[in-house]
């Protein structure tokens, strides 16, 4: 069959090159929904790069001694276990470089947890062997996929003025999609968790407590080593993956100038600790003059947490 022309350069603003877009459309008749997945899924043959857009292509690794040290350009910094250095893995790529990416970051955020969720549950896996600019990428384009179809609903059903709509919460996004489209995960417990910012780490309400309460929760009611905490601090969400070995994972599709992240990462730390300073310096308490009243500071401070657990 010809490919048309307009779904070859919809995949290609995604970040696949135009071969990669052409044998996912050739192999699924064309259907738009299917190619996505068809690549995401990794059965595209092996003679099709991933998607480029200058991502570094190294693969971190676990050393024999228990450490983590860089292997490529990719990676900021070493991190030893027990220490609180985290290593970052970088994409070139952000929401903000695809088209339709701009306002993604719910759907690309639970793009990421599901994925993440879903390589995890596979034999023997290794988070360090995962996560790369490669598995960013594709988080990436399944996310402004997923947003772009919402969006094309919207339309459809003439509810034009909220296309506008910076942000969506998670649950807005979960309530518009079919269950399959994040089918290797499953709410944990209560929908949405909310806390506050605070310059104490570990106010009873902040994301150290908040945090550590959820990762509890799994130890005792789930047979799962990972769970996936979506995290939306308005107008900004990403997730973040606790393991029950207290190893933890930031993925975020934002540059982040602060970080040195001119793109997506990752973030993998050591522990919690270290994880809540990381999310300190993207989510910092935000203070306000004596003149604004307590309630409406805490408005300005307040995030939610969505937990999600691997669908058994």
């Amino acid at each position: 069959m010809e490919e048309d022309d307009a779904s070859i350069a919809m995949l290609m603003s995604m970040g696949f090159p135009a071969s990669q877009a052409t044998e996912a459309l050739r192999a699924t008749d064309g259907d738009m929904d299917r190619a996505v997945n068809y690549i995401l899924t990794g059965s595209v043959s092996s003679s099709v790069s991933p998607p480029s857009n200058g991502s570094s292509r190294s693969t971190p690794h676990r050393n024999t001694n228990n450490s983590i040290s860089p292997s490529g350009n990719n990676k900021d910094s070493s991190m030893v276990l027990g220490t609180l250095e985290p290593i970052m893995i970088k994409c070139d790529a952000s929401q903000y470089t695809i088209q339709n990416g701009r306002s993604a970051c719910t759907c690309i955020a639970l793009a990421g947890a599901n994925a993440f969720l879903s390589e995890m549950s596979k034999p023997d896996p290794d988070p360090f062997e995962i996560i790369t600019p490669a598995f960013l990428q594709r988080v990436l384009a399944r996310g402004v996929w997923v947003y772009h179809q919402l969006m094309q609903k919207e339309a459809s059903a003439g509810k034009r003025d909220t296309l506008n709509v910076e942000h969506k919460s998670a649950e807005e996004v979960l309530l518009s999609v079919p269950d399959t489209t994040f089918g290797s995960m499953t709410a944990q417990g209560r929908t949405v968790v909310q806390g506050i910012i605070d310059d104490d780490m570990f106010h009873p309400m902040g994301f150290r407590r908040k945090l550590a309460s959820l990762r509890d929760d799994m130890a005792k009611t789930v047979r799962s080593s990972w769970m996936a905490v979506v995290i939306t601090k308005t107008p900004e969400t990403v997730v973040v993956c606790l393991s029950d070995n207290d190893e933890c994972l930031l993925l975020d599709s934002h540059p982040r100038p602060e970080l040195h992240a001119t793109g997506s990462y990752a973030m993998m730390h050591a522990d919690l600790d270290s994880l809540c300073l990381t999310l300190f310096k993207l989510f910092p308490p935000v203070h306000m003059t004596s003149d604004i009243s307590e309630t409406m500071a805490m408005m300005y401070n307040s995030f939610d947490l969505y937990p999600f657990q691997q669908r058994t």
